[in-house]
């Protein structure tokens, strides 16, 4: 029996994952000084175990599965901004890609009320 590894779906799916991420990173790393100054940026990546998501999300941590921290499409590392970028790389909490779906059992208006506190302790906000 074949497993799911080494079947052709499998392999298109992770290469084309690997593609996103390497082409995201490889724009960044050209464009990152065009973007605009006058505001801040914030990045909150997500980590969520297999039985801890959501059906899609499940099938895709079957399909894109990855040995790193991810949220079943984005591994937690890529969500972050490089260190050469000025920004605020708010951590890793529990949740999975589709965290703002109401399908998700995950607390949304608790991350978006985490971001707003943060945010107003820096004065960035008013």
């Amino acid at each position: 029996m074949t497993s799911l590894k080494e079947t052709s779906l499998f392999n298109i799916v992770a290469n084309f994952e690997k593609s996103l991420s390497n082409e995201q990173e490889i724009w960044f790393q050209q464009y990152h000084q065009a973007l605009p100054k006058k505001c801040f940026y914030t990045a909150l990546a997500f980590e969520s175990d297999f039985f801890d998501s959501h059906f899609w999300m499940m099938i895709t941590k079957i399909l894109l599965n990855s040995e790193r921290i991810n949220d079943g499409v984005v591994d937690a590392d890529r969500a972050m901004f490089p260190d050469y970028f000025s920004a605020y790389n708010l951590g890793i909490v529990n949740g999975h890609h589709l965290v703002g779906n109401r399908s998700s059992l995950f607390a949304q208006e608790a991350i978006i009320e985490a971001h707003l506190i943060f945010l107003k302790y820096l004065n960035l906000i008013a």
